[in-house]
């Protein structure tokens, strides 16, 4: 495996932690790789694929980043910290959601200096041709833009996921996981496991929880990437990988909370002192919860982070 290079940004390795509490509540073993504690700007999974990106956009010599999501987006709020942290500036495609007041992810994007544009909802899902437009309007000024995918979710973004699945085994010693659970959205992070699972010869699924889409549209959309990726890293291909979707968890949709992940993140809080969030790591633990006596053990759950959305969602979550 050969794995593209980095810009440090973040605090790796993460902690692998036991959940000692809601593993006897299960009755099954749990892991958190704790990729919620990268470090900047209130980590989260986007700064381990921020890391590879923004180094690509060193090395072109960017000097305006820009890249689109939903309002309260953990990634443009991860880039916009990426980028400050190496001195170039951040313009914001974000979506109109039903939390568009200046708090909680979008608060921060505002403290970290981002030119927001916000969007009509009805343009959601971005399409890639905003940003493309947007960066030929910035070098018509003579500027430099770098352009990161919706979710840092291309090969490259993903092969960050193929190095954290790595940083997995090494702090497993040798033990391998029954199973891995993420969630699946823009899919980057699940293909990157994926890959640098059959890049290792391990066997063991990762499997992933729709939080927005049906489970086959996701699935269709993580091995394609998983091959991608294999292919940038130069592993064996992934064609025959495993890329399992869970279904049925994802609600009324993405970005709205169910009654499911309410109910996961007030347990893991009271057991575990650890903080889920209800757009993505909440959904993706209730489907771990009612799931667990099928899984394979130990059941390794990533977190990815997304706890700035705790507060833009607090009407919600006190209502519950």
């Amino acid at each position: 495996m050969r794995l593209p290079s980095r810009v440090p940004l973040g605090v790796f390795p993460t902690p692998l932690d036991p959940l000692p509490n809601l593993s006897r509540h299960l009755g099954r073993e749990v892991l958190a790789k704790r990729d919620d504690l990268t470090g900047l700007a209130l980590g989260g999974n986007k700064i381990r694929k921020l890391e590879m990106l923004m180094a690509v956009a060193q090395q072109e010599g960017a000097d305006v980043v820009l890249t689109s999501g939903a309002a309260q987006s953990n990634h443009c709020r991860s880039t916009a910290a990426a980028a400050r942290r190496l001195g170039m500036d951040v313009v914001l495609l974000l979506f109109e959601d039903r939390h568009t007041d200046v708090q909680g992810n979008l608060l921060l994007d505002h403290l970290l200096g981002a030119e927001v544009r916000l969007q009509p909802r009805a343009e959601w899902p971005p399409a890639q041709s905003r940003l493309d437009d947007a960066a030929a309007d910035l070098r018509k000024v003579g500027r430099k833009p770098y352009v990161v995918p919706y979710g840092g979710s291309g090969p490259l973004g993903a092969a960050a996921y193929a190095w954290g699945y790595l940083e997995l085994l090494d702090q497993l010693r040798g033990r391998a996981p029954g199973c891995v659970v993420c969630v699946t959205s823009s899919g980057g992070m699940h293909a990157g496991l994926v890959a640098g699972a059959v890049a290792r010869g391990r066997p063991a699924p990762v499997v992933g929880v729709s939080v927005a889409d049906p489970a086959t549209d996701c699935e269709a959309r993580v091995l394609k990437l998983a091959v991608e990726t294999a292919g940038l890293i130069e592993a064996p291909p992934a064609e025959a990988a495993d890329a399992k979707v869970l279904d049925g968890w994802q609600g009324d949709g993405y970005g709205v909370p169910s009654a499911a992940g309410r109910e996961a993140i007030e347990l893991v809080a009271r057991l575990e002192g650890i903080f889920l969030d209800p757009v993505y790591t909440g959904k993706a633990m209730a489907a771990l919860l009612a799931s667990a006596a099928e899984l394979p053990e130990p059941i390794v759950f990533v977190h990815s982070g997304g706890a700035p959305a705790l507060f833009a969602y607090a009407q919600e979550l006190v209502r519950h």
